[in-house]
């Protein structure tokens, strides 16, 4: 049951089926069950939930975030090789679910959430309400998010997590989200890593990857961004004015190193150039008017490609170059070309990454770059979660 959704219109519903099929024709399948799997209580830890299949929730449009399958506000769950999928909004939630609702005490958070295939969520595949520290979210495939169309409610993504220190988002693939990013950071998030992943055919109003209300430093490298509408990475708070515990937000320190954004209009827009890094990373120059943003100081600017290296002193060691790129989603496997690439990439030393010479833009190693420089095509394959093959 693939959710053909429900769109109210003045005082009734009207069903919007694919392809205007006729629903005298159609099957229908209806459930009132909000959740699937959820424990009884509250805070229960060290639980492995591995090899499930969770479908068909008609959960309720977020906050609360009360999803199919929730960890109800528990801490150091293992939740691997799954299928979620048909979730009226949400699919998992791993936070504490609102607000408002009392904070745990230690532990808490501490999750892995690994090799799923989370699909077809009307508002959001995995979301974390605060209480989300030191996870890992690694090899997971989220894919078709956001059909309710509800972006504008500011809950809608692939991942959007709250208050969160230490989480590593790496080697996922996001794809085919409407109306929905793909990893939102929402509110006082630092120290987080969202690398290695795959964005592909993502459609947003804010950006693929967007750090909203996020004071402290926080890492997107070696990313592979592709066919994106909207920024592709948004690292601002879009609300002038706003405070967050009584100070105004001033982002500092936020850094998108090394990354490759093919068939991107709108690669980046940042809070300010000022205590941000953007360098290493390679633009398709087949986006010859190619925009990027800067919110501060005001006025706002849309600043092209050589005026962003120029004047504000961002991405100085990057470079543009035609490329072409294709990902078929049944195999897992991308094709990448390119031809020149001048980009120096920037080591990142806390994560390993020893000198310059050794690091490579997007996902790929030394070799695949020299193959990339000679002409050639380079196949680069996701692993496809077990809940997948």
């Amino acid at each position: 049951m693939a959710p053909f959704g429900w769109r109210s219109r003045g005082c009734g519903c009207t069903s919007v089926f694919p392809d205007d099929a006729d629903p005298t024709q159609a099957a229908f399948e209806i459930t009132v069950r909000s959740q699937v799997f959820a424990p009884r209580d509250y805070g229960l830890g060290y639980i492995r939930v591995s090899g499930f299949t969770f479908e068909r929730a008609a959960d309720c449009l977020p906050v609360p975030q009360r999803a199919m399958v929730s960890t109800h506000r528990g801490h150091h769950w293992i939740i691997e090789n799954n299928h979620i999928r048909w979730a009226n909004a949400c699919g998992l939630d791993v936070g504490n679910q609102d607000w408002k609702a009392p904070r745990p005490s230690p532990p808490f958070g501490r999750h892995i959430i690994r090799n799923n295939t989370i699909s077809d969520c009307g508002v959001c595949g995995i979301c974390g309400c605060c209480s989300v520290d030191d996870t890992l979210v690694e090899g997971n495939l989220i894919e078709r998010i956001g059909g309710l169309d509800v972006e504008g409610m500011c809950e809608t993504a692939g991942l959007k997590i709250h208050g969160a220190k230490r989480v590593l988002i790496r080697n996922n693939v996001f794809r085919h989200h409407t109306a929905a990013g793909s990893v939102w950071l929402d509110y006082l998030n630092e120290n987080c890593r969202i690398t290695g992943n795959l964005f592909h055919s993502i459609s947003t109003s804010l950006g693929a990857v967007y750090l909203e209300a996020c004071r402290q430093a926080n890492l997107v490298d070696h990313n592979l961004f592709l066919n994106i509408e909207g920024f592709a990475v948004s690292m601002n708070d879009r609300q002038p004015g706003r405070q967050v515990g009584g100070s105004p937000i001033e982002p500092q320190g936020h850094r998108v190193l090394n990354n490759v954004f093919a068939d991107c209009r709108q690669p980046i827009f940042l809070a300010k150039s000022e205590g941000s890094a953007s360098d290493g990373n390679l633009f398709d120059a087949g986006q010859g008017n190619a925009v990027f943003g800067i919110q501060y100081p005001e006025p706002n600017t849309t600043p092209h490609y050589a005026e962003w290296q120029k004047t504000l002193g961002l991405d100085a060691h990057s470079s543009a170059v035609l490329m072409e790129a294709s990902f078929d989603p049944a195999t897992m496997m991308l094709r990448f070309t390119c031809h020149a690439i001048q980009a120096t990439s920037l080591a990142v030393p806390e994560f390993g990454e020893a000198t310059d010479a050794t690091v490579c833009p997007g996902p790929f190693d030394r070799a695949e770059c020299r193959r990339l420089g000679e002409g050639q095509t380079v196949t680069l394959s996701w692993p496809a979660p077990t809940a997948a093959r």
